[in-house]
C-alpha cells in the first residue's frame, strides 16, 4: 500500500495517495508491524508536501524519523532527513542545509552513491539561493563525483545545471552554456520534465545577463511549458516569475503583472516563502511603472521581510534597491538614500556587481539633487568602475554559438523519425481515403431520401394553405360590398351638415371685416404717432452712445498702454531675478570647484614633478648598470625591471598630465563673470569662437582635419548678451562637435568626410544660433540626459560632464534663451541656442 501510495503522489494523485497511506498506518499499527508504520508515516509526509501543508508534513516526516532510528535503517533516515530539508528550503535556508547536512553524513555510512549524489546536489541548491557560491561548489563537485560512481545520468544531468549556474555567477560564461546544453540533451533523452525546465530557466537568466529580453522570454515559455507537467506547483510559479520579467522588460506590463499574480497565487498554494516574496518583489516593480507608489513600496517592504527571513541576501539587497528608486522617483531623497546604503552593504558582502553599479549610480543623482557635488562625483566614479567590469559581449557570442551546435544535432538525430513518419502516414491516407468514399456514397443517399421527404410534405402545406386563402378572399369581398354601403349613406347626411355650416360662415365673416377694418385704422394712426417717437428717442440714444463708445476706446488704449507697461516691467524684473539667482549658484559652484581644484592641483604637481624626476633617474640607473660587472643574466634583469620602472613613471606622468588638464578645465569653469551685459555682434563673436575652438582642438589633435560649413544671416542685430559667459558656451559646443566627428572619423578608418555646419538666423524677435555635425549622434536616452550635471557622452577620463550642464544653465537662466539638442545614434547631432533679440 505504501508503495503504491508513492506511485499515486508521483502521478500527481495526491488525495489518493493520503488516502493510501493513511490506511497502511493503521493497518501497521493493527498488526504492530514498526517497518511498515515508519514507511507509512513517511509517505504521508511526502503526500501532505505534495499538497503544500508544510506543517502536516514535517510532523510525519519526524514520526518515521523516530523509528528508522529505532530500526537503525540508515538509508530511510537519510531519505527522511532529505525530505525534511526539502521542506525547509521552501522557508528557512539555514534549517534546510542543517538537516541536509545530517542526511548526507548519514549516507556516506551506506554504500547508495545515488542517495549521497541526490543529497549533495540539493546542498548545493539551497547555498546558491543563500548567495553562498563558493560553499555551493565543493557540494556539486561531490554530487558529481556519486553519480559518477553510481552511473546516474539525471543525476549528472543536474549538476551540469548547477554547474551552469555556479559558473555563470563567476564569469566563466563560456563554461556555463556547454553545461546547460549538456543537461539539456541528457534530459530531453530520459524525458525529465523538471530537469528541461531547470536548463531552459538557466538559459534565459544568461540572457538576461545580456540583456537580450526576446530570446529570455522563449527560453522561459519553453520553461513554464515543461513545468506545466511538473507535480510541485512552486516551479510553475518560478516559471510565471520569469515570464513576468521578460514581459516586464520588453514593455509589456499588462502580461507582466497576469504573470506575477498567477505565480503570486500557486506560491501562496503550496506556502513556499521564496516564491511568495518574489512575486510581491516583482509587482512592486509593476506597480512603479503603473503609477502607484504607495502600493510599489508596500509590496517591496512584504518582499524585503521575507526574504531576510528564509536568509536571501541578494533578494534581500534588490529589494532595498527597488524601493530606494522608487522614493528617489518621488522626491523623497532621505528614504531612498538611507535604502540604497543598506543594500549596498548586503550588495558588498556577497560581491554582486551589478546591484553596486545601479545603487552606485542612484546615490550620485541624490547627491547631484540635494547640491552635494561631491559626493555625487565619488559615487559617480564608484558606478563607472563596477559597470566598466561587467562584461556581457563574449557571453553572447557563446550562447549563439552553442544554441546553434545543439539545435544541428538535434535536427540530425529526427531525420530518420520524419522519414518513417512520412511512409507511415502515406499508407493512413490510402486508408482513410477509401473509407471516407465509402462513407460519402452512404451519407449522399441518405440525404436525398430526406430531400425527398421534405419536398413531399411541402407540397401537402402549400395544398392547404391554397385552399385557406380561397376561403378568406371570398369573405372578405362580402364584408368589402357591406362596408361601401354603410360609407354612401354616410357621405349624404355629411354633405347636408356642411352647407349649412358654410352659411353661417359667410355671415360671421361679412361681420369681422367691418370690425376688422375699424381696428386697421386706429391701428396705423397709433403706429405713426409711437414711430415719430421711437424714430427721435432712437436717434438721442444713437448719439450718446456713439460719444460713449469714443470715450470708452480712448480709455481702453490707454489701458492697454499701461498694462502692456506693466508686463514689460514684469518680464524684466523676473529676467533680472533668474539671473541674480543663476549668478549666485553659479558663483557657490564656481567657489567649490575652485577650492577642490586648488586643493588637487598642489599634491597633482607635486606627482608630475617627481614623476618626470624619476624618469630621469631610472635613466641614469640603466647607465650605472652598464658600468658594473655582472654577468649577462644579472645585467638583463636588472635592465628588464629598470625598463618596467620607468613604463611605470611614465604612465604616472601622462595620467598626472591628463588629471592637471581636468584641474585646469574645472578652473576655467570657475572663472567669475562680470554679469554685465553689453550689446554684442552675433555673427562675429560665432566666427572668433569658431576659429578659437577649432585652433585648440588642433593643438590636442595634430591630425584632425573637418570641413566648416558658415552661414549667418546678415539681418542678425546687435543683441545684449554677457559676453564672456556666452562665448564660453558655444566655444563647448563647437569643442563637443569637433569630437564627435573625430571619434567617428576613428570608428570608420578614414573612410568618413566630417562636417561641422554653424550658423544664425534671426526669428521674428529672437536670434537661432546653431551647431550641426555628422558625427557619433546619441541615442533618445542618452539625449535626454545630455544637460545633467556630471554627465557625459565621451570615454572615461576625457570629459567631466560639466560644459554641457553649465552652457545650458548660461543660455537658459543667465540669458532667458533656450539651448534644444535633436540626435540620431550614428548620425549626428544639432544644437541650438536661442536668444531674445
Amino acid at each position: 500500500m505504501n508503495l503504491l501510495s508513492f506511485e499515486f503522489k508521483v502521478l500527481g494523485k495526491v488525495d489518493s495517495a493520503l488516502e493510501l497511506s493513511t490506511s497502511s498506518l493503521a493497518l501497521a499499527k493493527k498488526i504492530n508491524f514498526p517497518r511498515g508504520e515508519a514507511d507509512a508515516y513517511f509517505f504521508l509526509g511526502q503526500a501532505y508536501a505534495g499538497k503544500g501543508k508544510s506543517t502536516d508534513a514535517l510532523i510525519n516526516y519526524l514520526a518515521a524519523l523516530k523509528l528508522y532510528e529505532q530500526l537503525k535503517r540508515n538509508v530511510d533516515l537519510a531519505e527522511t532527513y532529505y525530505a525534511i530539508g526539502s521542506v525547509h528550503q521552501r522557508n528557512n535556508y539555514d534549517e534546510a542545509l542543517t538537516f541536509l547536512k545530517k542526511a548526507l553524513q548519514i549516507s556516506q555510512q551506506t554504500t547508495n552513491k545515488d542517495l549521497m549524489g541526490k543529497i549533495a546536489y540539493m546542498t548545493a541548491v539551497v547555498l546558491i539561493r543563500k548567495s553562498e557560491q563558493g560553499e555551493a561548489a565543493k557540494y556539486k563537485d561531490l554530487a558529481i563525483e556519486y553519480y559518477t560512481e553510481a552511473g546516474n545520468q539525471t543525476g549528472l544531468a543536474n549538476c551540469y545545471v548547477v554547474s551552469a549556474r555556479l559558473n555563470n555567477y563567476a564569469g566563466n560564461v563560456q563554461q556555463s552554456v556547454k553545461d546547460n546544453y549538456k543537461a539539456l540533451k541528457l534530459f530531453e533523452k530520459t524525458g525529465n520534465k523538471l530537469g528541461i525546465y531547470n536548463v531552459h530557466t538557466g538559459l534565459g537568466l544568461m540572457y538576461e545577463d545580456q540583456k537580450n529580453w526576446k530570446e529570455a522570454l522563449n527560453s522561459y515559455l519553453a520553461a513554464k511549458k515543461a513545468a506545466e507537467d511538473v507535480p510541485p506547483r512552486e516551479v510553475l510559479a518560478g516559471a510565471y516569475n520569469n515570464l513576468g520579467n521578460a514581459y516586464r522588460e520588453l514593455g509589456n506590463t499588462d502580461e507582466a503583472y497576469k504573470a506575477f499574480s498567477e505565480a503570486l497565487k500557486l506560491s501562496e498554494q503550496v506556502g513556499d516563502k521564496k516564491g511568495i516574496a518574489t512575486s510581491q518583489g516583482n509587482l512592486g516593480t509593476i506597480y512603479s511603472l503603473m503609477g502607484r507608489p504607495n502600493d510599489a513600496l508596500k509590496s517591496f517592504e512584504e518582499a524585503r521581510k521575507r526574504f531576510e527571513e528564509i536568509g536571501s541576501k541578494e533578494s534581500t539587497s534588490i529589494s532595498y534597491l527597488e524601493a530606494g528608486s522608487v522614493y528617489f522617483d518621488i522626491k523623497k531623497y532621505d528614504e531612498s538614500k538611507q535604502l540604497l546604503e543598506k543594500g549596498l552593504l548586503i550588495a558588498k558582502q556577497i560581491g554582486n556587481k551589478d546591484i553596486m553599479s545601479r545603487s552606485y549610480r542612484l546615490l550620485s543623482q541624490i547627491d547631484t539633487a540635494t547640491g552635494n557635488y561631491s559626493s555625487a562625483l565619488q559615487n559617480y566614479d564608484q558606478y563607472i568602475t563596477y559597470r566598466d567590469s561587467m562584461q556581457h559581449a563574449e557571453a553572447a557570442k557563446q550562447l549563439s554559438e552553442q544554441r546553434l551546435q545543439y539545435a544541428f544535432s538535434k535536427k540530425e538525430d529526427s531525420l530518420r523519425l520524419q522519414q518513417a513518419l512520412i511512409a507511415e502516414q502515406l499508407e493512413k491516407q490510402t486508408l482513410l481515403s477509401k473509407q471516407q468514399q465509402q462513407e460519402l456514397k452512404l451519407k449522399q443517399a441518405s440525404l436525398d431520401l430526406a430531400q425527398k421527404e421534405k419536398d413531399v410534405q411541402m407540397l401537402k402545406f402549400l395544398q392547404t394553405q391554397t385552399e385557406l386563402k380561397l376561403s378568406n378572399e371570398q369573405n372578405e369581398k362580402k364584408l368589402a360590398l357591406s362596408e361601401q354601403e354603410k360609407v354612401l349613406q354616410q357621405s349624404q347626411l355629411d354633405k347636408q351638415t356642411l352647407i349649412a355650416k358654410e352659411k353661417e360662415k359667410e355671415l360671421l365673416l361679412k361681420d369681422k371685416k367691418i370690425t376688422v377694418q375699424k381696428a386697421q385704422r386706429n391701428i396705423w394712426l397709433a403706429g405713426a404717432i409711437g414711430f415719430l417717437l421711437l424714430s427721435f428717442i432712437m436717434f438721442r440714444n444713437y448719439s450718446q452712445k456713439q460719444k460713449a463708445n469714443r470715450l470708452l476706446q480712448q480709455q481702453n488704449i490707454e489701458l492697454e498702454e499701461q498694462r502692456d507697461h506693466v508686463k514689460k516691467a514684469m518680464a524684466e524684473l523676473q529676467q533680472t531675478q533668474l539671473q541674480l539667482i543663476q549668478k549666485e549658484k553659479m558663483a557657490s559652484l564656481g567657489e567649490l570647484t575652485a577650492g577642490i581644484a586648488h586643493e588637487i592641483q598642489n599634491p597633482l604637481n607635486f606627482v608630475n614633478n617627481f614623476s618626470e624626476v624619476n624618469v630621469e633617474l631610472g635613466n641614469e640607473l640603466k647607465q650605472e648598470v652598464k658600468k658594473l660587472a655582472l654577468t649577462d643574466e644579472q645585467s638583463q634583469n636588472l635592465h628588464s625591471l629598470a625598463d618596467e620602472l620607468l613604463m611605470n613613471h611614465e604612465k604616472i606622468v601622462h595620467h598626472g598630465k591628463r588629471a592637471g588638464a581636468i584641474v585646469r578645465n574645472m578652473l576655467q569653469h570657475t572663472r567669475k563673470s562680470s554679469g554685465v551685459k553689453e550689446l554684442t555682434n552675433i555673427n562675429a563673436m560665432v566666427d572668433e569662437c569658431l576659429k578659437l575652438s577649432y585652433n585648440g582642438f588642433r593643438n590636442m589633435n595634430k591630425t584632425f582635419a573637418t570641413k566648416i560649413e558658415t552661414h549667418f544671416d546678415e539681418s542678425v542685430p546687435q543683441v545684449n548678451v554677457m559676453l564672456q559667459d556666452l562665448s564660453h558656451a558655444l566655444v563647448n559646443l563647437l569643442n563637443n562637435a569637433f569630437y564627435a566627428v573625430n571619434e567617428k572619423k576613428k570608428q570608420l578608418n578614414g573612410t568618413f568626410e566630417p562636417t561641422v555646419l554653424v550658423s544664425t538666423k534671426k526669428a521674428g524677435n529672437k536670434v537661432i544660433i546653431s551647431v550641426n555635425d555628422n558625427g557619433t549622434g546619441m541615442s533618445e536616452k542618452v539625449t535626454a540626459k545630455v544637460f545633467q550635471p556630471f554627465f557625459t557622452t565621451k570615454a572615461n577620463g576625457e570629459g567631466t560632464g560639466l560644459g554641457l550642464s553649465l552652457s545650458y544653465d548660461v543660455v537658459t537662466k543667465g540669458h532667458g534663451g533656450e539651448m534644444r539638442v535633436e540626435s540620431k545614434e550614428g548620425e549626428g547631432a544639432n544644437f541650438t541656442i536661442q536668444l531674445p533679440a
